[in-house]
């Protein structure tokens, strides 16, 4: 019987922790929308992958920097010199 309790209260203390991590969830998403800051849903690689578009636009040389030439050649953005 003590390990089944021992079980049962991790379980409780794990069930505790979840419930404060998702409290704190509600808290932040509350103070956010409150404070006019919306968050978007589109998937981080649609950001990015705008991201290094515009910065493109803006005539940033995305191969001078290789982190965010390596970005660019995986969303396909680097135009080849010839």
């Amino acid at each position: 019987m003590p390990k089944k309790k021992q079980n049962l209260a991790r379980l409780v203390q794990e069930a505790k922790i979840y419930a404060s991590i998702e409290t704190k969830h509600q808290k932040l998403m509350a103070n956010l929308e409150k404070n006019g800051i919306k968050l978007s849903d589109e998937p981080i690689e649609e950001i990015e992958k705008n991201l290094l578009a515009n910065m493109q636009k803006l005539g940033m040389d995305l191969s001078k920097h290789s982190s965010v030439r390596e970005m660019a050649e995986h969303y396909g953005l680097l135009v080849e010199k010839k």
